[in-house]
């Protein structure tokens, strides 16, 4: 479009002159699409770990069962996508993350759980784990279950007698008795 409004406008600079700006605009302009062109997408079969916002071709790579490989793309607000096909041409943004293969999307999650359990330097075994949430949450339930059993011992105690109770009549004056006092 812009190289148009450009081969036009050289055009009516004047009838010898113009011609020859048009002439050289219309040149300069197939030089840069031959660029545009010839410039190949980026492909990531074997991963991208952030990088500028480009379009690139994904599930490029060839498995040994001689199938496309499925890439994961990891988006920097968190979000993950698995787009199929092969050689799909997508768009990735800046800080994207490609995974060359859902297994090693899979490991990358598995390692980062074990890392979130890494503590002062050293892996939590799950003894370990339940001695660091006793210690900062023990206390706290502890705290809360003996406030509770005081609320229960306050409780006036229910006496059934070994008389029969007459069921209809307890039922009428619960429903009658001025609770609010």
């Amino acid at each position: 479009m812009n190289t148009g409004k450009a081969v036009t406008a050289a055009l009516t600079a004047g009838p010898g002159i113009g011609l020859a700006l048009a002439v050289i605009t219309a040149a300069v302009a197939a030089v840069q699409l031959a660029a545009i062109v010839a410039t190949p997408l980026p492909k990531y079969k074997d991963g991208r770990k952030g990088g500028r916002k480009e379009k690139a071709v994904i599930n490029d790579g060839i498995g040994p069962n001689g199938q496309y490989v499925q890439e994961v793309i990891e988006r920097k607000t968190g979000q993950i996508e698995m787009p199929t096909g092969k050689n799909r041409i997508v768009q990735l943004y800046e800080g994207d993350t490609v995974h060359k293969s859902v297994d090693d999307f899979n490991k990358m999650q598995r390692a980062s759980v074990i890392a979130s359990l890494n503590m002062e330097g050293r892996k939590m075994t799950d003894f370990q784990a339940s001695q660091y949430f006793e210690a900062s949450y023990g206390k706290e339930l502890l705290e809360e279950m003996k406030l509770t059993r005081k609320s229960i011992e306050k409780q006036k105690p229910i006496v059934l007698a070994s008389e029969k109770i007459d069921i209809p009549h307890s039922i009428w004056a619960s429903k009658n008795i001025n609770w609010k006092n």
